[in-house]
């Protein structure tokens, strides 16, 4: 983003200025919490869902987001019109069907109201990623899980997420790209359990089918057959969990009203620039 999502809302409003509502549309950029799955608590399905069930997202993209983005239901964009499902599990925001889950799990309160302590590490290079760190920390304290937030420098960050793989959970975002076998095999196939490198599949998710499925998609020359592969495979990741989908984000450029036609083309000003002018 190239100012503050405060900023922009403010400087929309100049009347020199302008924020194009296209333009970055093969990005498919969104917001996601994944979890550390080889870790003993987040291991269990149900306390993933009890996690989600805590989580407003209407909330996060009105407060964190400032209305830049929509509430993501899976790992497919909105944005991929060809390949998003809605036909996926969803989670309401309810306290009580996540209190329930995670009594379900066997992670009773202590005296002291705890269930279980967690770590959280925001990427950290702008600020709605702290917000969401503090949100999920408020959130989570709701229904007896203790989470301690974790800040450090972008290079410690990536060793620590893609290498060691000491975090319970972290938020970031990521591109779709314009085809899934692009920007969404990475994060759950898992053959791409890969050490070191930066924002692959760091949860350590791995389930034969998700991985049959991307495989098939990745060199299925029907298209239909393509669609309902990934439509599978959307309806199993949204039950299982590894990551938690918060928004479809509206990636944005802040442009001079003097600028034409940088954001014709679907990567914005990550184009080729070949058509711009100015006024």
């Amino acid at each position: 983003m190239p100012v503050a999502l405060s900023d922009a809302r403010r400087l929309k409003d100049l009347p020199q200025f302008v924020i194009p509502d296209k333009g970055f549309e093969a990005f498919a950029a969104q917001a996601w919490i994944e979890f550390n799955v080889r870790r003993p608590e987040l291991r269990d399905v149900r306390v993933r869902q009890a996690i989600a069930h805590a989580l407003d997202k209407n909330f996060m993209v009105r407060a964190i987001w400032l209305g830049f983005g929509t509430v993501a239901t899976g790992p497919i964009s909105t944005a991929l019109k060809q390949f998003y499902s809605k036909d996926v599990k969803t989670y309401a925001f309810n306290i009580e069907q996540a209190n329930k889950l995670l009594d379900d799990a066997g992670y009773k309160r202590g005296a002291n109201g705890i269930r279980f302590k967690i770590t959280h590490d925001p990427l950290p290079i702008a600020e709605f990623y702290f917000r969401t760190g503090e949100y999920f920390k408020q959130a989570l304290q709701k229904i007896g899980i203790d989470v301690e937030l974790r800040t450090q420098d972008y290079a410690t960050w990536i060793k620590r997420i893609y290498t060691d793989n000491d975090f319970d959970s972290q938020n970031a975002t990521s591109y779709n790209l314009p085809d899934p076998s692009m920007g969404v095999k990475r994060y759950f196939w898992s053959k791409n359990i890969a050490k070191g490198v930066p924002f692959s599949n760091g949860s350590g998710y791995s389930n034969p089918a998700v991985d049959a499925l991307l495989e098939s998609a990745q060199v299925e020359n029907d298209a239909a057959k393509r669609v309902e592969q990934f439509a599978s495979f959307q309806r199993i990741v949204t039950e299982e969990l590894p990551q938690i989908t918060i928004a479809d984000i509206q990636w944005f450029q802040l442009e001079s009203r003097r600028v034409r036609g940088a954001a014709n083309g679907p990567y914005g000003m990550h184009g080729n620039l070949a058509g711009v002018s100015f006024a």
